[in-house]
């Protein structure tokens, strides 16, 4: 359940290995990045290790700085460009 007390959606949930994987992606300036508390938030709620994946490169500086800091006070949430991502699965592999 997620912090409102609703049914969380995940944009993808490998089962094999129990993780979930949220991707935002923000390719113009917009309210993509004002989303990442209430995305963190709701992933904290869950026991279940998460990736989120960024892209685009128009979320403001200030937001992913935030994100990032989060991530690092939290064990089971990490923070990833595409790119980032693919080196991580690699290394699971």
């Amino acid at each position: 359940m997620g912090i409102y007390n609703t049914k969380l959606r995940f944009d993808f949930y490998l089962p094999d290995l129990d993780i979930v994987i949220e991707a935002k992606f923000q390719n113009s300036p917009g309210t993509v990045d004002e989303k990442y508390p209430y995305l963190f938030e709701n992933m904290k709620s869950i026991n279940k290790k998460v990736l989120i994946v960024y892209g685009g490169g128009k979320a403001r500086p200030g937001a992913i700085s935030w994100l990032k800091n989060k991530c690092m006070e939290n064990d089971q949430i990490e923070l990833f460009t595409f790119d980032e991502m693919c080196n991580y699965f690699e290394g699971l592999l």
